[in-house]
Formats: structure tokens, C-alpha cells, sequence
């Protein structure tokens, strides 16, 4: 093994010898922005269904109109539907998109 010799005066770092990328300085605004829009766009969606599983309820008289699902990429699955229902003596009407990831599909494998 060989044995690292030093000078004896003593030693300093010039300056700008270590140097950070820009983007490091940018990256962190960045997604912090990213992460604020999804925020703002997923949160009303996020809050509903929480509000939801608190409190789910089963329904005799529900129709689902006008269901459709498409999958994207074998795993992201992304559907929409109109919901008609009555509950407690009123109607409701309303049209709910859900996004989920197919953790089956993404498993399945091709039958030839």
C-alpha cells in the first residue's frame, strides 16, 4: 500500500473548484411548483372520496349511465360514468371520473 505524501505548507480550496449544476438550484422550485398544481388538481377529487369511504352507503335503485373505461400504458385506467340515483326522497344526477391503477392488468399475461 502506498502512502499519500503532503506537502508541509499548508492547504487551501481555490475557489469554484467544487461546482453544483444549475438545475440543483432550479429542481427544487420546480417541483415544488409541480407538486402545488397536482395538489390543487387532485385535491377536491381526494377529499370527496374520503368524505365518501367515511360514510358509504348501498343503494336498491342505482343506475350507472353511460360507463366507460379506457386503459392507458396497461395500467392506468381512467373511467367515466353518470350516476342516477334517489336517496332520502330527492334525486340526484351526477357525473363522476375515476382514475386508478390496474394492478391485474399490469400482471396478466398475453394468450396466444
Amino acid at each position: 500500500m502506498t502512502s499519500l505524501v503532503l506537502p508541509s505548507r499548508p492547504l487551501s480550496l481555490a475557489r469554484d473548484v467544487i461546482s453544483t449544476p444549475n438545475a440543483y438550484f432550479w429542481s427544487t422550485p420546480v417541483i415544488l411548483a409541480l407538486a402545488i398544481f397536482l395538489f390543487v388538481g387532485e385535491a377536491p377529487g381526494v377529499i370527496r372520496d374520503f368524505q365518501i369511504s367515511q360514510n358509504p352507503m348501498v343503494l336498491e335503485d342505482g343506475d350507472v349511465q353511460n360507463g366507460r373505461c379506457t386503459t392507458r400504458k396497461a395500467v392506468f385506467t381512467d373511467c367515466e360514468a353518470r350516476l342516477v340515483y334517489s336517496y332520502g326522497g330527492r334525486n340526484y344526477d351526477t357525473e363522476v371520473e375515476v382514475m386508478f391503477v390496474d394492478s391485474i392488468a399490469a400482471t396478466m399475461k398475453p394468450v396466444l
